[in-house]
């Protein structure tokens, strides 16, 4: 189903699963077995079926330059069996065409490589079901924790997690994110949805940010904004904290879904990744402060290094003054899978919704269990510590 859904036309079609070293190259072939041929959109509708290949959809199998794939023998899919390894990043999407690279691991002992794989090619979705829901939970929250996949399932073998599950309209948040490092250059902001559409094009006034930088605040954060000098930048950055406050005073939120149960909310960076804030020699305390203030202010603080140049003396000794972490230099070639380098390109030419701005650089998304009304689940997702918070002052 979750390989097949809408003529594998849908962006959370499963592309890679994790299997059991046990599982038997036919029963990877089983599981392709019931794949469905149909016949046009319209028969899909009246028969009730979400998932299955249309026809005529002229996907076909991988091309010869995609080695190691089978063709099943039976139906309108394709597989690749890899033993104690994952597939290679980036590798063909191959839309509209049921093709599934299966990995026969055990995901416990091979963690940090499958953390790193999901990080380097942010899927959308991940679906966890393993032999017991105690071990789909085990295995689901701690894999959930190290990355920033947007729509996020836990199974059990009585109601297997599926990768073609998000219902925006019961709060399971649902987006497309490209990997983080990368993020910029294929959007501007992250489509989010539910969101307001013309919330992404949408800015705040020149005055009305003036005005929200008369505020004063105490403590951090009102040291942090007193070295700002423009009344529009720390007008702008008093109402990113006044949102972060908000959106942090009950997070994570509850989804009201009955057939399961979602959790949804601002999260930190994938733990124990570092995004790195790079700067030039002109770099400004004003250009940098919007982005170093969502790590700044919240638990998050860790997780963020600025990439400085020693010449910049007037920024050195600002991020010195915060005690904020440098570094002289940082490349793409040179980070760890799931780290984000983000470059401070200037000051900010417009001042976006803060709720856009902020999915550039935090992850946001949902987490559920396919039980209804699943209060373990929720005591247990409640405690872990990828949700955002703000930082005692």
């Amino acid at each position: 189903m979750s390989a097949s859904i809408e003529s594998s036309g849908q962006c959370t079609a499963l592309r890679h699963a994790v299997v059991p070293p046990s599982i038997t190259d036919d029963q990877v072939q089983a599981m392709l077995d019931k794949t469905q041929d149909i016949d046009s959109p319209v028969g899909a509708l009246k028969a009730g079926i979400f998932d299955g290949v249309f026809s005529d959809h002229k996907g076909g199998p991988p091309g010869p330059q995609d080695a190691g794939y089978f063709r099943h023998p039976n139906v309108d899919a394709s597989y690749r069996i890899l033993t104690d390894k994952l597939p290679p990043d980036h590798i063909q999407e191959h839309w509209r065409r049921v093709v599934v690279d299966v990995s026969k691991m055990d995901p416990r002992k091979n963690a940090k490589d499958l953390e790193d794989w999901l990080n380097t090619n942010q899927p959308i979705s991940m679906a966890v079901t393993g032999k017991t829901k105690e071990e789909s939970m085990e295995v689901g929250l701690a894999l959930w924790c190290h990355t920033g996949l947007v729509v996020n399932t836990i199974g059990t073998p009585e109601s297997p997690a599926l990768t073609c599950q998000a219902r925006p309209q019961e709060a399971e948040v649902f987006g497309e994110f490209p990997p983080r490092r990368d993020l910029l250059q294929y959007t501007k902001y992250p489509v989010v949805v539910p969101s307001s559409t013309p919330g992404y094009g949408s800015e705040y006034t020149i005055s009305f940010l003036q005005q929200q930088g008369t505020k004063s605040r105490s403590g951090r954060t009102g040291s942090f904004l007193s070295d700002v000098t423009h009344d529009s930048i720390r007008g702008y950055c008093v109402t990113l904290l006044e949102y972060l406050e908000d959106a942090t005073k009950e997070n994570p939120k509850r989804g009201f879904g009955k057939g399961r149960t979602a959790m949804w909310g601002l999260q930190r960076p994938p733990l124990t990744t570092t995004t790195y804030l790079e700067c030039s020699q002109h770099t400004t305390w004003d250009d940098l402060a919007p982005s170093l203030l969502l790590f700044f202010a919240t638990n998050a603080k860790d997780q963020v290094v600025v990439v400085i140049p020693p010449e910049n003396f007037s920024l050195v000794e600002l991020i010195q003054k915060h005690n904020i972490s440098t570094i002289e230099g940082k490349t793409k070639e040179t980070l760890q899978p799931g780290d984000n380098l983000c470059y401070i390109a200037g000051p900010m030419g417009s001042f976006p919704m803060v709720g856009q701005f902020l999915t550039t650089l935090l992850p946001v998304g949902h987490i559920k269990s396919t039980v209804p009304n699943d209060e373990d689940f929720v005591a247990k997702v409640k405690a872990l510590p990828k949700w955002l918070k703000m930082e005692t002052q």
